[in-house]
């Protein structure tokens, strides 16, 4: 009657342990889900042994069983926090990869130009769309950076309302 108490899929793994520990004379420990008197599914783990006869047949086995419930929830628990903070140094590493594409890219623009102006590489009528684009590349850097600071704050909780009254016309 005992299997019968054993979830069905850790039927195997139980009834192997013993199988194992019968034939080899060994003790066996061993985990597995089981129906509560209640009904409720718990953890339990068995440790047993078999009691030999005289000609070295099994004759008895001894066991105990511990419920390990609590424990299997703990260990699950801190299975899914560390899934969930991998995941998430993962999704940091991928948006530090973005965002150093994205910073880098108007500021190879305004260094690209800088040195050409620098180095007097760019024709003197060509100079003011040079800064043109200096500066356009600088803005869209700070937009870059505020946006970023921005998502810092609302992270952190601090984020900053700044309140103006509006036409509604404009809204609607």
């Amino acid at each position: 009657g005992f299997f019968e108490l054993v979830h069905l899929d850790d039927r195997p793994a139980v009834r192997k342990a013993v199988d194992d520990a019968v034939a080899e004379g060994t003790d066996y420990i061993v985990e597995f889900r089981f129906k509560h008197a209640g009904g409720e599914r718990r953890w339990m783990e068995g440790r047993g042994r078999a009691v030999y006869d005289e000609g070295g047949a099994p004759r008895t086995l001894s066991s105990i069983g511990i419920d390990i419930t609590g424990r299997k929830r703990v260990e699950m628990a801190l299975r899914d926090a560390k899934q969930a903070a991998e995941s998430a140094n993962q999704l940091k590493d991928q948006f530090l990869a973005t965002l150093s594409h994205e910073l880098r890219t108007p500021l190879n623009a305004i260094l690209g130009y800088a040195r050409m102006l620098q180095t007097n590489t760019i024709a003197p009528d060509k100079r003011p769309r040079a800064f043109d684009v200096i500066e356009r590349n600088a803005v869209a850097q700070n937009r870059l950076i505020e946006d970023l600071l921005d998502m810092s704050r609302i992270t952190a909780g601090k984020v900053r309302l700044d309140p103006a009254p509006i036409p509604v016309a404009t809204v609607l």
